[in-house]
């Protein structure tokens, strides 16, 4: 795993992959291109912008998370059960916050 309080990845063209990150803080932006991340835990905040490229989260099956999904022509698939509030999902307590915006990609959320 690789420990660290924060961390920011941008590219303007080309996948973004962070495995096995383990902090508190993660904002990621892309501006075509797909996004992978797969966590030891999940982080206290991320955030994820992609123009064009889809984004898929892997994270333990014990997060608790609230999720704020945008996109102007993608859609979500979610693993865990959440519960639908607003433009909000929350899972479990909802203690960590997940923002994601794309503007014609996915976001596909695997438990593991």
């Amino acid at each position: 795993f690789y420990a660290a309080k924060s961390i920011s990845a941008e590219t303007a063209s080309g996948k973004i992959n962070i495995n096995a990150f383990v902090g508190d803080n993660l904002d990621i932006e892309t501006e075509s291109g797909d996004v992978a991340f797969s966590g030891g835990t999940c982080p206290n905040q991320l955030s994820i912008l992609s123009g064009s490229g889809n984004v898929t989260l892997s994270l333990p099956a014990s997060s608790e998370f609230t999720l704020e999904f945008e996109s102007d022509s993608g859609t979500l698939s979610n693993q865990f059960s959440a519960m639908a509030e607003n433009d909000k999902y929350i899972v479990g307590n909802g203690f960590s916050k997940i923002d994601v915006e794309t503007g014609s990609g996915n976001l596909i959320i695997n438990k593991k």
